[in-house]
């Protein structure tokens, strides 16, 4: 029996958490792009400061975009649209279209962003700051900062 590699064991449990919790909308005739975000994984990309975006079935890269000072947290949008990337020293929040894999826009926030969280309705992304002990919460509609509040010490 063939040991798997523990890359293709990391990629093949972020592809079925991924599938079961963002899956891509595909119904309706719609000639607009379709997010292709169904089979794929986005990867914080530390060294490289990018998303990087990794097919599933076979594990490649197939795509790199430019995200802030050492990315952090990844989330991705209900629709699978759209995916929203911390960056830990970059004090920001970077927001991908999937269709395009390419920076939509940054979003400003505190010194050290962590993790990545969307509400269940996708109408708000909650980001704590580990520095400034605060969790933002910026609404996904406009991309801006809604609400600043403060918790206990070094949320992540």
């Amino acid at each position: 029996m063939q040991i798997p590699k523990l890359s293709q064991l990391i990629a093949l449990i972020a592809y079925l958490l991924f599938t079961s919790v963002a899956p891509a909308q595909t119904s309706g005739a719609s000639s607009a792009p379709k997010p292709k975000s169904r089979g794929f994984i986005y990867v914080s990309n530390q060294g490289l400061q990018t998303a990087d975006v990794v097919r599933a079935s076979d594990n490649v890269r197939v795509a790199s975009v430019p995200a802030g000072n050492i990315p952090f947290g990844v989330t991705v949008s209900n629709d699978g649209k759209t995916v929203y990337v911390s960056n830990w020293a970059g004090s920001s929040m970077s927001v991908i279209d999937t269709a395009t894999d390419s920076l939509r826009t940054t979003v400003p926030l505190g010194s050290q962003p962590r993790e990545v969280t969307l509400t269940p309705d996708g109408a708000f992304v909650y980001v704590p700051d580990y520095i400034d002990n605060v969790v933002y919460i910026v609404s996904t509609a406009t991309n801006t900062v809604t609400a600043k509040v403060p918790v206990g010490t070094q949320p992540a």
